[in-house]
């Protein structure tokens, strides 16, 4: 059954033309930017931005950046070159790669370097609207984008030097794209079908959504799947099939260089802790919807089902609602619900991965949903669509989604700035204890980086450089200890407040503890050395 174009007929309903509902949309865009920018520099990098940060811009020190050597995270040093470091984190270097021209132009400062993920956060909306404007119409586009801009977690997300936002953008570029296919697929319009792009441009964003982050590829396989159900087969485009086919080829040099890293991971090399059955209705199930919105979930749920149903209805002569097998055949054969439907269908499949991956890696977050966002919103801009007229549902379908968003954006700012390790404070702190003659200890190789990020930027008052020693085992800190030969130098410990470096050297005789400072997820110790009483 083909369907006829819907946005003249919903612009024209809603009683605001098309250049008031944009202008509309852009304000509510910019509102969104500020959101993003807020506070933006409020506190320092944290662990998992560091990371991103110093593979991209403070790794590999005398090498090509395209050096590599195979490694997992623990066997990381500052030594080793960008290529390397990204590989042993297992996540594909495209943010990374966007950083680095980023930091050329706009400098390394906190701001600068969160100013991209921000960026790339504001144009998620923006990308949502104008993508889905023409086929859904400019109110459900509209509706579907104001809830994009107050989303608590795409706020986040912007907030943090990490690859999980750009895969959101590309998340929503690629569903925008596939929504229009597949409704220009089945409208009565040569017009619509001969406006579309080529697929070529599909193409392109699905390569960049797998090299965004291994989520990301993921994604691709999820979205191809209701491409090759609701146009491949039926419609019989086939070229289309063997063109996606070269997503899978073009990332695979990349599993080819994270491959010992991928196996390391997926046997709980990284584990953060062990995952039973319960975890997943006692926890990664309320995370998750509480992920798409904070604090609300289960109404998240229970919106999206009233949406669901009303947009299922059929309408009398007399105007009355009816739900109906007649009329549930003929709204899913418009495709607008079937789309919004086995896009929740998509939504439930990345959980069961997710969950999977907690099983045999050990590790989950709700983050690993960024590419779930804009699929999850898509599908109530197509059921928003696809209730007529039903503009009061839709209304207090909006009006929910904003409102617990708002509260759950007004939670995330209170709470923001104690959030985080303290790497900046710490590191601002060694510089004004330093002395001439200090050695300072990082704790943990693969950690090093992170420190030395800000010790950078914060060199010792005596204008003079740090001598570094990372140490990561046991066995490091007692060879250091052996080593030690003068007397009354300055020792300066910086550990994240996880680790166990102090206590080791508390049984280090040739060390005496002068003093200890306590940051936020950091600490950082003082000792003098004390030659000549080495332990045997």
């Amino acid at each position: 059954m083909s369907t006829p174009p819907t946005s003249l007929p919903l612009t024209a309903q809603g009683g605001i033309n098309r250049a008031h509902l944009t202008l509309i949309a852009l304000l509510v865009i910019l509102a969104g930017v500020y959101f993003r920018f807020h506070t933006l520099a409020s506190i320092g990098l944290w662990s998992d931005e560091l990371f991103t940060v110093a593979a991209a811009l403070d790794v590999g020190s005398g090498h090509s950046w395209l050096s590599y050597t195979s490694k997992v995270i623990p066997e990381l040093t500052m030594e080793d070159s960008f290529l390397t470091w990204k590989a042993a984190d297992n996540t594909p270097p495209l943010f990374e790669l966007l950083l680095i021209v980023w930091s050329k132009v706009f400098g390394e400062s906190d701001f600068a370097l969160r100013s991209l993920p921000a960026v790339l956060g504001s144009l998620a909306p923006l990308a949502f609207y104008f993508g889905l404007r023409r086929p859904l119409g400019n109110w459900p586009a509209l509706l579907g984008a104001i809830c994009f801009c107050v989303a608590p977690a795409a706020v986040t997300y912007s907030q943090e030097v990490r690859a999980y936002i750009l895969t959101m953008l590309l998340s929503t570029v690629a569903v925008t794209l596939l929504v229009k296919r597949v409704l220009a697929e089945y409208s009565a319009s040569e017009a619509e079908r001969a406006a579309l792009p080529s697929f070529w441009l599909d193409v392109v964003v699905y390569i960049l959504l797998a090299y965004s982050h291994y989520t990301g590829l993921f994604t691709y396989g999820l979205l191809s799947a209701v491409y090759f159900f609701l146009v491949i087969i039926p419609k019989k485009r086939y070229a289309h099939f063997f063109q996606l086919l070269l997503i899978p080829l073009a990332i695979a040099p990349w599993f080819a260089l994270s491959w010992k890293a991928f196996r390391f991971t997926s046997k709980g090399g990284l584990a953060w802790t062990k995952y039973g059955g319960s975890d997943i209705l006692g926890m990664m199930v309320p995370k998750t919807i509480d992920f798409f919105l904070t604090g609300a979930g289960p109404l998240l749920l229970a919106v999206w089902l009233l949406a669901c149903i009303a947009a299922l209805c059929g309408r009398d002569a007399n105007g009355h609602w009816f739900l109906s097998s007649a009329s549930i055949r003929k709204r899913l054969a418009e495709k607008k619900a079937l789309l919004a439907i086995l896009f929740i269908v998509v939504i439930a499949l990345q959980f069961c991965y997710s969950v999977y991956n907690a099983f045999h890696a050990g590790m989950w977050h709700p983050r690993y949903f960024a590419a779930s966002m804009p699929i999850l919103l898509a599908s109530f801009a197509l059921l928003f669509s696809a209730i007529q007229p039903g503009k009061a549902i839709v209304a207090v379908v909006t009006v929910v989604l904003v409102g617990f968003s708002l509260l759950g954006l007004k939670q995330y700012y209170s709470q923001h700035p104690q959030s985080g390790e303290q790497y900046k404070e710490a590191a601002a702190y060694v510089s004004r204890i330093a002395e001439p003659d200090q050695l300072v200890l990082l704790g943990w190789r693969a950690n090093a980086a992170f420190y030395n990020h800000y010790l950078k930027q914060y060199p010792p008052s005596n204008g003079q450089a740090y001598t570094l020693r990372p140490v990561s085992s046991p066995q490091d800190t007692a060879d250091f200890c052996k080593s030690i030969q003068a007397e009354g130098k300055q020792v300066i410990l910086v550990q994240h407040g996880s680790m166990q470096y102090a206590e080791q050297l508390a049984s280090c005789a040739a060390l005496a503890s002068a003093q200890r400072k306590d940051f936020r997820g950091i600490n950082v110790v003082t000792y003098r050395t004390a030659a000549g009483k080495n332990a045997p």
